[in-house]
């Protein structure tokens, strides 16, 4: 068996959606965590450099983002039921 045996069988491998969940979960939680860190860690710098600006918005900015990619995954789930499989 060689590693091109193994990338094709994973390949076609169905993921069952609750494995498709918890990996989406992780990464938004992942995501976050991070924006959350970003915020914090400029907040107690104390400092008001650009740079600490600059990281303080990147982390809003993470965090907005991860809010509107749980609301666009949400939105396509509901249109995917909406529509029937003939359509």
């Amino acid at each position: 068996m060689n590693i091109y045996h193994i990338i094709i069988v994973k390949i076609k491998r169905k993921e069952s959606p609750v494995e498709t969940f918890a990996q989406s979960a992780f990464v938004m939680a992942l995501l976050i965590c991070v924006g959350w860190l970003f915020i914090k860690t400029t907040k107690l710098n104390e400092k008001h450099s650009l740079n600490s600006k600059i990281l303080r918005w990147t982390g809003y900015g993470l965090i907005v983002m991860t809010i509107f990619l749980v609301v666009y995954g949400v939105l396509q789930n509901f249109a995917a039921e909406s529509h029937s499989y003939g359509h």
